[in-house]
């Protein structure tokens, strides 16, 4: 096989997390899938893999601008994993991968005609101008984006309540905007991304999420795992084996869905985002009024 033949859409180094065995995490351990019809004993570096999904014609200058942002993602978990608290150019790298997994996904249909490495550069640029800073047109500078995030987002690790593990997915970086009843324009306020079993990450709008506390409970680990049902493309994955009456719950909701609503062209991306109603929101959040 060429080299980089085969392209991650969704990397080894986030879904390693999930190994069966938590104590060894890596691309050769095995993690639980479900697709909504047959649950089976994967091993991860088979899963989320297209031949050249990204690019055919320069593989190689692909995987290691990918590489960059996974190497940095694991360095900040197995920070995590060691209960350590992450300084702030690790919590900008954690930060930085649950924008770049959702950017990247599969979950995006390409209609630019190009390779999948443009239709990302594509949704890339449109995140920074017009979602992330709300609205801007033309290119933004490196600066702008730092003191917007520096700025306006946090980021808070929680945890799971014991024997709860959080599920993942094909698309597990759940991007979620709070919508009021008179909200017209719907924006990207909450990231959710869990990290493993017992872990997950949120980042959030500062001016309109406060953040009380580092644990989920029972409630919270329905919706975190609601996300992740919601927001997968073909299956979801977890460390443990799935009970037979989460199966059913599972295999009725694939049974029923449809295609994403996301859809990139060569000037353009249709993005459609979660909604959290406003009486669901998580326990550990408040929101800070207004919400603009």
């Amino acid at each position: 096989m060429p080299n980089y033949k085969r392209q991650h859409y969704l990397p080894s180094a986030y879904l390693k997390y999930f190994s069966t065995d938590q104590e060894d995490c890596s691309r050769r351990s095995r993690v639980w899938r479900f697709d909504g019809k047959e649950l089976r004993h994967v091993p991860v570096v088979s899963q989320c893999a297209e031949d050249y999904f990204f690019s055919r014609l320069n593989p190689a200058e692909t995987e290691a601008k990918f590489q960059l942002v996974e190497k940095a993602y694991c360095q900040s978990v197995d920070q995590i994993r060691l209960k350590r608290k992450l300084d702030h150019r690790e919590a900008g790298q954690l930060f930085a991968a649950m924008i770049d997994l959702h950017l990247r996904n599969k979950a995006h249909k390409n209609e630019t005609g190009k390779e999948g490495i443009d239709a990302y550069n594509q949704r890339s640029r449109i995140f920074l101008s017009e979602i992330l800073l709300t609205g801007r047109n033309g290119t933004v500078t490196k600066k702008e984006i730092l003191e917007h995030i520096l700025n306006h987002w946090s980021l808070q690790i929680v945890s799971s309540p014991h024997p709860s593990e959080f599920l993942t997915s094909d698309h597990p970086s759940v991007w979620t905007a709070l919508r009021p009843a008179m909200h017209s324009r719907p924006r990207l306020h909450m990231i959710t991304l869990p990290l493993a079993p017992n872990l997950a990450a949120v980042a959030f709008d500062k001016r309109v999420i406060q953040v009380d506390g580092d644990k989920a409970d029972h409630n919270d680990m329905q919706t975190f795992n609601s996300g992740q049902i919601q927001n997968a493309r073909r299956c979801v994955y977890a460390s443990s084996q799935l009970a037979i009456d989460h199966l059913d719950i599972l295999r009725n909701h694939f049974s029923n869905k449809k295609d994403s609503s996301s859809v990139v062209r060569e000037n353009s991306w249709r993005l459609g985002l979660q909604y959290l109603p406003i009486e669901h929101h998580f326990s550990f959040i408040k929101l800070r009024p207004p919400l603009l």
